[in-house]
């Protein structure tokens, strides 16, 4: 080094040296050569598993000087990758290598489940419109039905009001001849066998009366 030293020096007879040729390894004085593995898409867990090269050894630019823990994952993720990556180009393929023949018979079998589905769908519409017509002619025909049997009731009540109307009258009727006949018997102007016939006469204008009024 002392040498090193001497001829690094400027000599004032001769000219000076820039170059050196020795023997031996050059260190930085004082600090520290660090190896790390690139971050770029790499895990930041990721350790040296094996280095390749050794102390001292001449290396080339790209040279792989170490493998890293990790490499077998990274290796199977890069080729699940390209198989993906095939996949996809093969598809592509098939999907270019349709014929227009083929691309028309798939159009026409679509357009024709479309003209299905459209007619199961104007089909159940039209069920569902002579669904309604048929409940809103039912409904007509039953509010129909009602309103005669409403009418038929009617009538027969009136009927009925109208023979308790007359059935109360010719009781009326009877007790008052009863009791116009009960002074006629009285006086002697009536014989008892008259007298008793018109006495039923009322018995049986309350009996239909009653009977009349209980068929209510």
């Amino acid at each position: 080094m002392e040498q090193l030293k001497q001829l690094s020096q400027p000599s004032a007879n001769g000219p000076i040296i820039n170059s050196i040729n020795a023997v031996g390894r050059l260190e930085p004085k004082g600090a520290v050569i660090r190896l790390s593995a690139p971050t770029n898409g790499i895990q930041a867990s990721s350790r040296v598993d094996r280095v390749l090269a050794k102390e001292g050894q001449r290396v080339r630019q790209g040279e792989v000087i170490a493998v890293l823990d990790n490499y077998v994952s990274n290796q199977a993720r890069l080729e699940e990758a390209r198989a993906k990556l095939q996949e996809a180009r093969a598809n592509l393929i098939n999907v270019k290598t349709i014929s227009p023949i083929d691309l028309q018979t798939q159009t026409a079998v679509v357009d024709r489940l479309k003209a299905q589905l459209t007619g199961e769908i104007q089909a159940r519409q039209a069920d569902i419109k002579r669904l309604k017509s048929q409940l809103g002619a039912e409904k007509i025909a039953q509010l129909a039905f009602i309103r005669r049997l409403e009418a038929e009731l009617q009538g027969q009540k009136n009927t009925f009001a109208a023979t308790i109307n007359k059935l109360s009258a010719e009781k009326r009727n009877a007790q008052i001849d009863l009791q116009r006949y009960d002074l006629l018997y009285a006086s002697g102007a009536i014989s008892q066998q008259e007298h008793y016939r018109q006495q039923l006469n009322v018995k049986q204008a309350n009996q239909i009366l009653r009977e009349a009024q209980a068929s209510r």
